[in-house]
């Protein structure tokens, strides 16, 4: 895990705090508890920011070339994580593995080789197995 675990437990729990919304949008994707969490470490420390040279949007890092950007979706947490869970879910449906979904989240392809770091998938599910045995969902 490219984090420390306590730095990963003041991610987590501010955003629980600022965003209390997260595990609600999970569940009414059908996602398991963290997924989010662990997905927004990874891509911005669990921040809201404009990234990837101004191309990733928000907590979860939609990029621009990839997709249309609704007006607004920046200042929107809420909007981003229900886009972030339908995208993870609809990856999870087409590749029933949780470190090739987060490597297609990442890159467009099941490959962690091909993943920013080429560790995206794995780091990804280890913050997420660090999160289940660790924090307390709200």
């Amino acid at each position: 895990m490219n984090i420390s675990d306590s730095d990963l437990e003041k991610q987590v729990k501010r955003a629980q705090r600022d965003w209390p919304f997260i595990e609600e949008v999970e569940k009414d994707q059908g996602l398991p508890f963290g997924i989010l969490y662990a997905v927004g470490s990874r891509e911005t420390n669990l921040t809201n920011e404009l990234g990837d040279e101004g191309h990733g949007h928000g907590v979860w890092q939609l990029d621009d070339r990839s997709h249309t950007i609704p007006h607004g979706f920046d200042s929107d947490v809420k909007e981003q994580a229900k886009t972030a869970a339908q995208m993870l879910k609809d990856i999870y449906d087409k590749y029933p593995d949780w470190v090739k979904t987060f490597n297609v989240y990442n890159s467009g392809q099941p490959d962690t080789s091909k993943t920013t770091g080429g560790d995206y998938g794995p780091d990804v599910n280890e913050r997420w197995e660090w999160i289940k045995g660790h924090i307390s969902r709200r």
